[in-house]
């Protein structure tokens, strides 16, 4: 099933990590396999929250990287890492990519 997902990549950073320019929003056209999304009670010390996590598997290129932001059908993600390349154990192809999401609550 074709998602609907949006790349928001953040704008520039100076020495001080205040933003140089706006971000941008980008529609990634790869067909987006979503897995099953697990959460995680954290505790920092200070507060509770709720971690949650995804692996997509964006079939054929994607722009995505390490730092942007994903919308999946109207929620939030996080990209954690950056993208891996897949392979298939059946045939040795490389079909697309794996990208982990992580998102936080609380």
């Amino acid at each position: 099933m074709k998602r609907s997902v949006t790349i928001i990549r953040p704008g520039p950073v100076d020495a001080f990590g205040d933003h140089t320019a706006p971000s941008t929003e980008m529609s990634d056209t790869c067909l987006w396999v979503i897995g099953i999304v697990s959460s995680d009670d954290d505790q920092n010390g200070k507060q509770n929250r709720v971690s949650s996590r995804v692996t997509c598997y964006p079939l054929g290129e994607t722009i995505v990287r390490a730092g942007d932001l994903v919308r999946v059908n109207g929620f939030t993600w996080q990209v954690d890492g950056n993208p891996a390349r897949c392979e298939s154990p059946f045939t040795g192809r490389f079909p697309g990519y794996e990208v982990n999401l992580k998102a936080y609550e609380g």
